[in-house]
């Protein structure tokens, strides 16, 4: 796309910018109209008052400096917050069987995310935990870090 006259915008998932995807192609993406689906903004903390805390950890944790961009940064909170959720639910479910703990998930109580309060996180009828309240378009920066894209 980055060698294309006529450039018209990529709208995308968040998935595929997960990973070193940046890194290995920030010099294409400069050319680049890529939008992508977001529910957090790393540079926006105050909005969700776990975020600040979980971003010092997991930079502390993997070595990370407070300039450089997380790795699939959304995904990496989503699987943090859904662990969390499922090791819950696999407690309350007193259970390793597949369906006790879907039901188990599908009954818990509220839960205080990185990002949102689940409540509930799941029920019979929605196994989507994502709310529609947070999800907005971003881009990348030029040092590589997901913006609102405006």
């Amino acid at each position: 796309m980055a060698k294309q006259e006529n450039r018209i915008p990529i709208f995308s998932h968040w998935a595929l910018v997960g990973g070193d995807f940046w890194e290995q192609n920030q010099v294409p993406l400069k050319k680049v109209d890529l939008r992508f689906v977001q529910s957090i903004l790393e540079n926006d903390p105050g909005q969700h008052p776990k975020l600040a805390s979980f971003l010092e950890r997991y930079r502390q944790r993997y070595g990370i400096g407070a300039k450089e961009p997380i790795p699939s940064l959304i995904g990496t909170i989503h699987a943090y917050d859904f662990t969390h959720l499922l090791v819950r639910a696999m407690t309350q479910a007193k259970s390793a069987d597949r369906a006790t703990i879907r039901d188990a998930l599908e009954s818990l109580r509220p839960y205080q995310g990185v990002l949102r309060e689940y409540k509930p996180a799941f029920s019979k009828e929605q196994h989507d935990a994502l709310e529609r309240s947070l999800l907005h378009l971003g881009r990348f920066d030029d040092r590589g870090r997901i913006v609102n894209a405006e």
